[in-house]
């Protein structure tokens, strides 16, 4: 027959157990929505960063994915170490660690492969196999700023076509060609050799 003082420490410990157990589900839960907020916010600060072109993107996400880690508290979340199951807390703390600097890896992961896909969308990878140089292709602003090389972002357009709306711009990219006939329709717009050389 268990002694009152059993009684009480298997109380405690069992206490202790179930303080864990939901410290440990706030921890994971906190993780998990950091994850979401920065892939949306990373989503967001692409799409915005897309009018200034490939490099635009780039930054935009990172700004969006990084700025959501920046003010989320995850990492902070872990599980206070008790009295009775110190050693199984402190490696519940420990896994979560390794989560989270895996987590950072994965970023700085994603982070270069952003860069490569924003060279891509520049057109530098297409440059450098048709013959330029690596070292020419990558600090030739073009391939950051211009789509496939030599279509203006958003930015550059409505800075070379005053009067141009947002509707001209995806008839521009739809047929860059087209913008010699919105042109000579709308007299505020530059000509396409200025548009060309922009």
């Amino acid at each position: 027959m268990a002694t009152y003082a059993e009684a009480m420490l298997k109380k405690d410990v069992t206490s202790e157990r179930l303080r864990e157990e939901r410290e440990l589900r706030r921890a994971e839960r906190a993780r998990e929505e950091q994850s979401r907020y920065q892939k949306i916010a990373g989503t967001i600060g692409s799409i915005v960063g897309l009018a200034f072109g490939p490099a635009g993107s780039f930054v935009g996400k990172q700004i969006g994915k990084y700025g959501a880690d920046i003010f989320s508290d995850a990492e902070k979340k872990k599980v206070s170490e008790g009295k009775f199951l110190a050693s199984e807390s402190k490696e519940i703390n420990r896994q979560l660690k390794q989560y989270d600097k895996s987590e950072n890896i994965s970023n700085l992961v994603g982070t270069a492969t952003d860069l490569a896909t924003a060279f891509a969308m520049g057109g530098g990878f297409e440059a450098i196999k048709e013959g330029e140089s690596a070292v020419g292709a990558l600090t030739n602003t073009d391939y950051w700023t211009k789509f496939g090389g030599d279509t203006q972002n958003l930015y550059q357009f409505m800075k070379t076509n005053k009067g141009g709306t947002i509707k001209d711009y995806f008839k521009y990219l739809k047929e860059p060609d087209l913008i010699k006939e919105y042109t000579k329709s709308n007299p505020k717009l530059m000509s396409p050799v200025n548009v060309i050389g922009g």
